[in-house]
């Protein structure tokens, strides 16, 4: 992203304008909280993350849905069931490993192209689901 002055002052992440650098992750780790500002951007996050736990569930009953001649049922009942706090979370460590991973791929000399970032962040965040089965011409 940028960086700063000094080793260890990379941008990692900038959000409006907030901005965190390298040298203030182990501040992020445990119950610790910097400011309100980090807080509403990890609440932010959280709702992220949620709305994508929604899409893949209503994603995977769709692909069943098709597999059975649209008697997969109510999606609501699968969102339901599906994704809760713990899922939620699942898939929030699922980002920060696939962040980390992308950030360690790009720090090397043969960093690897977008369109390979693409295919990664796309396995990594559909693996549960197996999106990559879904047909052709399916909204999601």
């Amino acid at each position: 992203m940028g960086s700063g002055s000094k080793e260890g002052d990379e941008w990692v992440l900038s959000h409006g304008d907030v901005v965190l650098i390298r040298s203030d992750l182990a501040i992020l780790r445990g119950p610790r909280f910097i400011n309100d500002r980090i807080i509403t951007f990890y609440f932010a996050h959280l709702c992220g993350v949620y709305v994508m736990a929604i899409a893949r569930a209503i994603c995977a009953w769709w692909n069943e849905a098709q597999d059975h001649r649209g008697r997969g049922g109510d999606w609501l009942e699968v969102v339901r069931r599906e994704v809760d706090a713990r899922s939620v979370k699942a898939m929030s460590t699922d980002l920060l490993q696939l962040i980390n991973t992308l950030i360690q791929e790009k720090a090397k000399p043969n960093s690897i192209s977008e369109g390979d970032t693409i295919r990664l962040i796309g396995s990594s965040l559909v693996a549960a689901s197996d999106f990559s089965t879904l047909k052709s011409g399916t909204p999601c």
